[in-house]
């Protein structure tokens, strides 16, 4: 397996290590804290619905790691985004 196509995994592993994260965190939240995390879960969801989606663009990449990686890249950043956002939520609960 190419370098490339591991690290679409370990985004992929990210999303929902990320969403397990918020479920968990909202079992033990009240009200006020899971309408601080509905809008993440929600990014989250859709962002990862939206990278499914587009598996045949990415299989016609994986020859080409340089736009494979630029296809990936903006589902990092997300994932960089949430996280810093599930680390402020998390603070305040």
């Amino acid at each position: 397996m190419y370098k490339h196509q591991e690290q679409f995994l370990k985004v992929t592993q990210e999303y929902n290590r990320q969403i397990s994260l918020l479920l968990g965190m909202a079992e033990k939240a009240n009200r006020k804290q899971i309408e601080q995390f509905t809008p993440i879960l929600q990014k989250l969801k859709s962002s990862l619905q939206k990278m499914t989606n587009q598996q045949e663009r990415f299989k016609q990449c994986v020859h080409n790691p340089g736009k494979y990686k630029a296809l990936l890249q903006p589902y990092i950043s997300l994932l960089d985004e949430t996280k810093a956002e599930i680390e402020k939520v998390g603070e305040k609960t």
